[in-house]
């Protein structure tokens, strides 16, 4: 299957939440084109980076200087974050936590002199 969708010229509104072991990224615009896309927490992790090395690259200006160098398109996010009740006490402040991603581990053997 094969979609393409160009969001840049319009507003977009998006919506990235946790759903189980995934994240689920939708997105919006005024025409009311909805594109929802699932993403394992890796998927989604180097999707992220990827997206932060190529916007981190070149300046504005370098935008800027270039034939589609006019601000196109606009866009809202929306974080929907589960919300850990079980050891929250009345009147106590939320606190952010980092997910920590489990990596599996074996056992290293050590070479023992002779």
């Amino acid at each position: 299957m094969y979609l393409s969708h160009c969001f840049a010229y319009t507003h977009i509104t998006a919506e990235i939440r946790q759903q189980q072991d995934c994240v689920v990224m939708e997105l919006k615009d005024e025409n009311r084109t909805d594109l929802q896309v699932t993403l394992s927490y890796l998927q989604a992790k180097t999707l992220a980076e990827g997206l932060s090395a190529v916007t981190n690259q070149a300046s504005l200006t370098e935008v800027l200087a270039t034939k589609c160098g006019f601000i196109l398109g606009d866009m809202t996010v929306h974080f929907v974050l589960p919300i850990e009740k079980e050891n929250q006490q009345e009147g106590e402040e939320q606190k952010c936590r980092q997910n920590i991603l489990p990596a599996p581990t074996a056992e290293l053997s050590l070479s023992k002199s002779a």
